[in-house]
């Protein structure tokens, strides 16, 4: 409905991920139960992961894709994995799921599970209630009929020997197909880079050969790992890689068994006794590479029966996603009214989604709203606008809610270019509009480096045109950090006029390339990346007339407006601003019905009277004997014959994949020639049968399945007004079908079909045309009216004024009003003009203003705004106050701690925890520890770690006081880093303690391990820490153990500034709050966060020896031999650790590179620099090395009595004393 209707010729079959695992939960806290949806699902990888991950959550995980087969491969997998209990047949689910060519014995499992399978679903009910029921649901009864007839041509029990013969042709010809399709485009060879994305944060380009060789052999072969034996014995075709119900699907020619792993694991060096140490042990660097993926598909498997004892659901839907979420959003109405959605599967078949409900009051109902909405890369093909404005309505407005995006095609080398380019508007501003805030944007932090930036700076040079880079970006509900049982979150209002100059910029962004006027100085217009824009957006198109209207549907969920005015601005802008013949002004009934349709307005549309019937031509055929309807469907039928002689003309290779639109062109006399454009098209194959009453509704009962490459007729549907079918009233209209008139399109086809490129007309008279109430196979209308317009007024505190920039286009400043006519006390106060107003921000989404010295009234902002650049307006006779102030850039002051801020907040239970933003979860005790004793295998580590250095550009910005205050910070973690692994010839060590001038030490750091985080792609140093307190060092236990670790010269002294310590002290809390999972601890009634409010705790930013993290985790949760070696040596250490210290997920901070250009550690010269050279310990003076591990120009001396230390003059060290002879072991 709201994305275009493309005639599929040919289209890809992705039965494995080509990226990373994610971990689906990973922003929601341990308390949640999870409810996810996962758009564009793919394969179980996600799935399978996050149970790895996250086992002890319950989850219910909602699964769309529109191809059939993947969720037929995904329910056999997750069937035989809960039938595996003993996981004795790992091997032969691996096979089946993971190889094109299968052994006798698989084929064997696979037959046998297909027969319990076909055997349990016959139908829903039985389905529901089988052994599978419980943990595999299907959300409609066509979604289940899908897939079981796609298991039904799995297996080959019950053919006779001709009818297996046929099958295995059927099968040997996709393998051609595929293998054919491959040869052309990959000429043998995989993208060189990315398969380095399944080994980050390993960088070892070695690697991509491995990759390589495993893509040809399992493209020669169907197999992995190499074995020629093991090849020889794999004589079968597995039907799950090349069943399909029609020829124009094609197995993706980048498909390889191990892009979807977290492969980092076959590149570094895992400590033994972790499930992922996987010794070598002779085997080549590619089968020692298999071996790994094996072990996290053995381990997935594990952890996937305790999730699923664990209550795990997973639901299944057929079906396009677009129409998935919309039957979604209308469902509980729907089921209110008894009414059925009647929204479509997919924009090319006639079967109507019937979403099942439940009648068993035990079973959990299926959602419609979820915790976290995961969409994949489809947003490369239905559209990233679209996708976020169904997000706004199905996301539930919990503070730990997420909306993922996901683009793998790039057309842009600026990544700010790619991001309006995603969005058709300014990024902050758009988001903001429909409700969501994206985190990074302003905090510029992440745990992890951007995987789109690693993979650019390695094709660069190259001379390959970059289309393939994966950009993953998570939004978060506005004010969502308010009370989740709050049914008002934030509203924005806006001016309407405005608004209206804004969406009309949006409009014509989204519609950019409909102007075909501008072909004739096409050579002018830019790089190829330009062309291949052009070229994909005919392609795919990613939005219709009704993806605008259904945007400001979304819009007017969040945003307060005189909507009647807005709407007609917008008309009025875009139809006077663009020629009469344009397809802007062609589009205009197409747009207007369409904003009709949702609600949006009903000014300009124009209703049918009883005398526009009269004398129009059409009024005999038209089905109004229940009277006059608002709009009727167009249905015309193209012939098999006609498809032939046209478009069919050309070979499917050569025509392409292109988006259909209807044309209605008629004339009267003395009139203007007219021509509607119409794009929400609805297409079948098969045969028109009647059904019900003349004039009313008919279905396709006999649909084809083979679709284009069959033989069967195509029938196009499209709603229209139904006054223009009213409007001719002599001559008979036409309905023509063709592809959009679009640039790409024209270049193309433009000589064989003509400027319209229209390949079938008719008149509206014709036999092949059906006029009707609603569309083929439905007998109503779908539920468009399925949101709630914001209603709240300016005086509501509730709302958000927001002003745009002088051209309309991004956000200028908001403004929050509070009002006091309801508070007579604080009226009162404030009309008294002797009573001081003040306003002090507590954090960049918090303002409180105190009147006079006694009473704060807070202001809470729907996203970060700046603490310094606001301006306070004060109306003593109305009641009010209000606060002006802009979006919070990353670089201003402000923003210097802002790195992972958390606030309280309801779970939806009602429990108030502490709820981090922009950080994200992760298990420690899942991820795999690495042995960083051997410094030739940890040498990436320096690459990774540079990558938090900022960009030399930056750097020189000595004035920049954001900049100043995080690079001291991401210096001290870089210390913590390097000198627990002992890179650069640097000592290791395991104790730090961050110690100030002025005030000695202040946090004890004890570190473990460092481990991979798989789920980000990074690493993480799991530690015990302890803010040292005045109360904590006067007691015997610690003073008896300081003096025990100032003996042993275990203990590392990191000299810190104060700033540094205030900064630690602030990203504290985020780093205990990371690791913090289901099975560790929970926060008490008694935590301090919920005391005072407020997270870092103040008083531990304002007074020294006071802690800014609760008591909540202390002696949480070590695992059994945490910090082994350390409490050898430490005989107290055991004792403190359960007395004072809580365990942290210590990661690296690096900048996003969509706020700012990060360090090139490919290409600077600064890159073969030691990563951090040794400092005298008082003035903290360098050595400077010529190379690394090379001889010094200035030798720093050590401490003669515990050499621990260094120094560069006797000066220095006598200085120093005071501070270091309290942990001087030689003292």
């Amino acid at each position: 409905m709201i994305s275009s209707t493309v005639l599929i010729t040919k289209s890809f079959y992705y039965p494995l991920g080509n990226t990373p695992p994610v971990s689906l939960a990973q922003d929601l806290p341990p308390e949640q139960d999870a409810d996810i949806l996962l758009l564009g699902c793919g394969d179980a990888r996600n799935i399978l992961f996050s149970c790895f991950v996250d086992n002890a959550r319950r989850m219910d995980v909602t699964c769309c894709d529109i191809e059939p087969g993947i969720q037929a491969r995904n329910v056999l997998l997750y069937s035989l994995l809960i039938d595996d209990k003993l996981n004795l047949n790992v091997d032969r689910i691996w096979n089946i799921y993971y190889h094109w060519s299968l052994d006798d014995d698989s084929v064997e499992l696979l037959e046998t599970q297909i027969e319990k399978l076909l055997q349990h679903s016959k139908s829903i009910d039985e389905w529901h209630n089988s052994v599978y029921g419980s943990t595999i649901r299907f959300c409609d009864e066509a979604s289940l009929s899908r897939v079981r007839d796609y298991w039904m041509h799995f297996s080959s029990k019950s053919l006779t020997p001709s009818e297996e013969n046929h099958r295995v042709g059927k099968l040997k010809a996709a393998r051609e197909r595929a293998l054919a399709y491959r040869n052309q485009r990959m000429k043998g060879n995989i993208d060189v880079t990315s398969p380095l994305r399944s080994t980050l944060p390993v960088l070892n380009t070695d690697c991509c050969f491995d990759f390589s060789e495993v893509y040809n052999h399992w493209w020669a072969k169907g197999t992995v790992p190499m074995s020629a034996e093991l090849a020889q014995k794999m004589v079968h075709l597995n039907p799950t890689f090349f069943y399909s119900q029609t020829e124009v699907l094609i197995l993706h020619y980048g498909t390889s068994p191990l892009l979807g792993f977290p492969l980092s694991t076959a590149q570094a060096p895992i400590s033994e006794g972790s499930a992922f140490h996987l010794p070598k042990r002779g085997l080549s660097s590619i089968d020692h590479l298999v071996e790994c993926a094996k072990r996290h598909f053995t381990v997935w498997a594990l952890s996937f029966r305790i999730a699923a004892a664990n209550k795990l659901i997973i639901r299944i839907f057929t079906g396009d996603a677009l129409a998935f979420c919309f039957a979604l959003c209308s469902h509980k109405r729907s089921v209110a009214a008894g009414k059925k959605d009647n929204w479509f599967h997919t924009n090319f078949n006639c079967s109507i989604i019937n979403l099942h409900v439940d009648q068993d009051s035990k079973v959990k109902p299926a959602p419609v709203n979820f915790d976290v909405i995961d969409t994949s890369n489809i947003a490369d093909t239905l559209g990233a606008l679209n996708l976020m404005s169904l997000g706004s309505i199905l996301l539930k407005h919990h503070a730990s809610s997420s909306l993922y995006t996901e683009t793998l095609l790039q057309y842009h080398s600026s990544i700010v270019g790619r991001f309006s380019n995603m969005l058709c508007a300014d990024v902050r501003t758009m988001p903001l509009l429909l409700g969501f805030v994206l985190p990074d944007l302003y905090t510029n932090a992440t745990n992890s480096v951007e995987e789109d930036y690693v993979m650019g700076k390695l094709r660069k040079g190259s001379g390959e045109l970059v289309t393939n880079k994966r950009s993953r970006l998570r939004w978060k509900r506005s004010a969502g950090f308010q009370d989740a049982n709050n049914s008002v979150f934030g509203h924005i209002e806006l001016e309407a006029e405005a608004l209206a100059k804004f969406l009309v910029a949006v409009h014509n962004e989204m519609f950019k390339y409909d102007d075909i006027t501008w072909l004739s100085s096409f050579k002018k217009r830019g790089t190829s990346n330009f062309w291949r824009e052009v070229i994909m957006s005919g392609t795919f198109a990613r939005y219709n007339r009704a993806s605008f209207a259904f945007l400001l549907t979304a819009l007017k969920c969040n945003v307060i407006s005189d909507w009647d005015l807005c709407v007609e601005c917008i008309y009025r802008k875009i139809f006077s601003s663009h020629p009469s013949e344009s397809l802007m002004t062609n589009s205009a009934q197409d747009l207007i019905l369409n904003m009709h349709l949702f609600g949006v307005d009903n000014g300009r549309f124009i209703k049918p009277s009883s005398r526009d019937v009269e004398d129009a031509v059409l009024a005999p055929i038209l089905p109004l004997n229940e009277g006059l309807p608002d709009q009727l469907c167009v249905t015309i039928r193209v012939s098999r014959m006609d498809l032939n002689k046209t478009i069919l003309k050309k070979s499917l290779e050569e025509l392409g994949c292109r988006a259909l639109v209807v044309n209605f062109e008629g004339s009267e006399p003395g009139h203007v020639h007219w021509v509607n454009f119409f794009s929400a098209v609805q297409i079948m194959f098969g045969k028109w049968c009647k059904a019900g009453e003349e004039n009313n509704s008919y279905p396709f009962i006999e649909e084809d399945s083979a679709q284009l490459p069959g033989s069967s007729d195509m029938y196009v549907s499209v709603l229209v007004p139904t006054f223009m079918l009213l409007y001719s009233k002599s001559k008979v209209p036409l309905v023509k079908v063709g592809f959009l008139l679009h640039a790409g399109n024209q270049l193309d086809l433009g000589e064989e079909l003509g400027p319209t490129l229209c390949f079938a007309s008719r008149k509206m008279t014709s036999k092949d045309v059906f006029i009707t109430r609603y569309m083929p196979g439905t007998s109503s209308l779908p539920n468009f009216a399925f949101v709630t317009n914001s209603k709240e007024s300016k005086s509501n505190s509730n709302v958000t004024t927001l002003r745009l920039s002088d051209d309309g286009l991004k956000v200028e400043s908001l403004t929050r009003r509070v009002s006091l006519q309801n508070d007579s006390v604080a009226k009162a106060k404030l009309a008294l003009r002797t009573s001081e107003v003040k306003v002090n921000f507590k954090s960049p989404f918090l303002a409180v203003a105190n009147i006079a010295k006694s009473l704060n009234i807070e202001l809470k902002f729907p996203a970060p705004v700046s603490m310094s650049k606001f301006r306070v307006r004060i109306a003593r006779k109305s009641s009010y106050i209000e606060v002006e102030t802009p979006l919070l850039n990353a670089d201003e002051a402000d923003a210097a701690n802002f790195m992972f801020p958390l606030f309280v907040a309801k779970v939806p239970s009602g429990l108030k925890i502490p709820m981090p933003w922009s950080a994200m979860r992760i298990n420690l005790d899942a991820m795999p520890p690495l042995d960083v004793s051997n410094k030739e295998s940890i040498s990436w580590m320096i690459y990774f770690f540079s990558g938090m250095l900022p960009h030399p550009k930056k750097q020189l910005r000595e004035s920049d006081a954001t900049y100043n205050v995080r690079s001291s910070l991401k210096k001290l973690l870089l210390g913590l880093f390097v000198h627990f692994v002992g890179l650069d010839d640097v000592e290791v060590q395991t104790i730090f303690g961050l110690s100030t001038q002025n005030l000695g030490i202040q946090t004890l750091i004890f570190a473990s391990n460092l481990r991979l985080d798989l789920a980000n792609l990074s690493v993480v140093l799991d530690a015990a820490v302890i803010p040292l307190s005045h109360e904590m060092l006067g007691t015997e236990e610690m003073s008896k153990f300081l003096s025990q670790l100032s003996r042993s010269g275990l203990l590392r002294i990191l000299n810190v500034s104060d700033e540094q310590n205030v900064s630690w002290k602030v990203l504290l809390p985020a780093m205990v709050e990371r690791c913090r999972a289901s099975n560790t601890w929970k926060h008490t009634p008694r935590c301090e966060y919920l005391k005072v409010g407020e997270i870092p705790l103040p008083i531990g930013l304002d007074e020294v020896g006071k802690s800014s993290i609760c008591s909540c985790g202390i002696g949480k949760c070590f695992p059994a031999n945490y910090l082994k070696e350390s409490k050898n040596k430490l005989s107290e250490l055991d004792t403190i650790l359960n007395l004072h210290a809580t365990r942290a997920a210590i990661g690296p901070i690096f900048a996003v590179p969509y706020v700012e250009e990060t360090f090139d550690f490919f290409g600077n010269s600064e890159f073969n620099q030691p990563v951090v050279k040794e400092k005298c310990e008082n003035c903290g003076k360098s050595e400077k090395k010529i190379s690394p591990g090379g001889p010094t120009e200035e030798t720093l001396k050590k401490c003669s009595k515990c050499r621990a230390v260094k120094y560069c003059s006797r000066e220095c060290q006598k200085t120093d004393w005071s501070k270091h002879k309290p942990v001087c072991k030689g003292n």
